[in-house]
Formats: C-alpha cells, structure tokens, sequence
C-alpha cells in the first residue's frame, strides 16, 4: 500500500517554502497491519523522493529493556510490534521508530 504517498504529497503542497514537516512512523520489517504500516528503508526513501526536500534529516529510536534509545537504521531495521498488553518489556505498539524532518 503505497497510499502513505499521497499524504506526503499533500504536506507538500500545502507547505510554505522553507516550512518544516515533521512526521514519525512506526520503523522496521514492513508488515501491514490493515489499520496502519511498520515502514521499512525503501518507503523511508519514497518519503524522501516525494517530498523533493531541500533539507531532510531521519533520527531513530529503539524500545529495549532501558526503555526508548537513540539507534541507528540497521539496529531497528527487523523490528516488529507488539500488539498486546505489555509484557515484561512493556512495549505495545512498535519497537523502533522513524523520526522525519523535512523542509520544503
């Protein structure tokens, strides 16, 4: 599902120039969850190519058992999430995360 596109396109278009968007999504192996995606490197980068950004620039983070760290992409890169009452590590909901600016 690539409608996620048409979302960036129109941040895009209703942005000033040198406006500022920033956008976090859930980050790791691509699985579609109906309701949402875990976003994976490739859609990342559509991200990146749609937006046309003068400036761009990606920060991840990673739930462990410290809680949410600074990671790197290869680190959260097989990532999953976690749908149920939190276990013993207390995560529900994705354990990396993708954080984007974009300026236009």
């Amino acid at each position: 599902k690539r409608e996620y596109l048409l979302v960036v396109n129109e941040f895009k278009r209703i942005l000033k120039k040198d406006g500022i968007c920033l956008k976090s999504v859930p980050f790791g192996k691509y699985k579609d969850h109906n309701r949402f995606q875990i976003f994976n490197k490739e859609m990342i980068q559509d991200i990146i190519r749609m937006f046309s950004s003068s400036f761009y620039e990606i920060t991840y983070y990673r739930y462990n058992e410290n809680g949410w760290q600074l990671a790197q992409r290869e680190e959260c890169k097989n990532s999953g999430y976690s749908s149920g009452y939190p276990g013993k590590d207390y995560c529900v909901g994705s354990y990396s995360v993708a954080c984007i600016k974009l300026v236009r």
